[in-house]
Formats: C-alpha cells, structure tokens, sequence
C-alpha cells in the first residue's frame, strides 16, 4: 500500500502535509520491532522463512526512506525544523543505518536498541536536541522573514504598531497605517511561528528584539 501510495505522490509530485513521513515510519518501526520479537522463532530451522522474509523486508524499506527524506526536506525547506520534523528526520537517520547493517550481512539484534537508545539520547540533550535545533531554526526562519519585510533591523523590531490607549480609546475609530507592511499569506506565517515559540520554547531567543 505505501509502495503505491508513494508512486502516485511522486507521479504527480502532490505532496500531503507530513501524513506520509509518519506511515513510512509507523510501518518501518512496526516492522522492525516485530522482527525483534521472534528473532528467537527464526532460530529454529524449521522457521528458516525467519531470516529470509527479515532480510528482504529491510530491503523493501530503503525505498520508503529515500521517499521519507524527500517528503521531510521539502517541509523543512518550506517550514523549517520543528520538533516533530525533528524526530521524523532522526528515525529516518537510524532507519537507514538499522536497514544498512543488516543489508550487508550482519545479524546481531542488540544493534536495534542499542543504536535506537543513543538516537534518543542524541535528540533529548545538548545544543543539537531536537528542542534547541528547532527552536533556533524558527527564530531564524522568523528574522528572515521580519528582516525581508523591513520589521527587524540589526536585531530590533522597527515599525511596530503603536496604540494611544487612553480614555477615548475605545470611542475612537482605530487605524492600523503599518498593517500593510506585510501581507495577510505573511502576516499568517509569523503568526504560526510565534504559536509554535509560545507553545513549546517560550519567547526567551526572541526577547531582545
């Protein structure tokens, strides 16, 4: 089924948001970890079909990775690095790596834990966690935008909307004469990057602006 649901997203070059990075995960990994569970069965030689079907399985998945890293790169130029894109990219990375060892021959099962271990342990801690990439990728991807649209010069929000709130405010007619400095399409994706700070960073990278 993602065989042919992966030849018509590339026949017609249609692209679904993100749903096809988590199918080719869900299914790889499900895959993987049922493998890892009657690894003992295949032991035995009246399961020697065990081993057989492992070996072409990891086969079968390298095409899905390859067609994961191209679903994935497309959203990350477009949208930057989120969390979530994060991790798609780092199970894509030991995807590979599990596929490839096992591809060339080698069979020890410890490798799956193992390496799915220091994966998580890569994405949870440190300056490349999945936390700080992404919250710098979208900072940047937030001051090219402001500094594209004229917004953000040398580190500090110019042309920012100012309001006279006093006793009269809410009589008066309200006019926004800096509203079209960036158009609605824009004006909704700065909007989602600073949702996406506000709900899993917090404004901390953004505060000196």
């Amino acid at each position: 089924i993602l065989y042919v649901y992966g030849g018509k997203i590339i026949a017609l070059w249609d692209w679904p948001k993100g749903v096809v990075s988590w199918l080719i995960v869900a299914v790889s990994v499900l895959g993987i970890f049922t493998f890892l569970l009657i690894h003992p069965y295949g032991q035995k030689e009246e399961n020697s079909w065990i081993k057989k079907f492992t070996k072409i399985f990891y086969y079968l998945v390298v095409p899905l990775v390859v067609l994961l890293f191209l679903a994935i790169s497309i959203r990350l130029a477009d949208y930057g690095i989120t969390i979530n894109r994060y991790i798609i990219l780092l199970l894509g990375v030991w995807l590979t790596l599990v596929s490839g060892y096992f591809i060339i021959g080698k069979n020890n099962i410890k490798f799956i834990p193992i390496s799915l271990c220091v994966m998580m342990l890569l994405m949870s801690f440190g300056p490349w966690s999945m936390f700080s990439v992404s919250e710098r990728s979208q900072t940047n991807r937030l001051a090219q935008i402001l500094e594209t649209h004229g917004i953000l010069k040398d580190g500090q929000v110019k042309n920012e909307q100012e309001l006279n709130i006093d006793s009269t405010f809410y009589q008066q007619k309200l006019e926004y004469p800096k509203q079209q400095l960036i158009n609605d399409s824009i004006a909704n994706e700065v909007k989602s990057i600073i949702d996406y700070l506000d709900d899993h960073h917090g404004f901390n990278a953004i505060k000196d602006w």
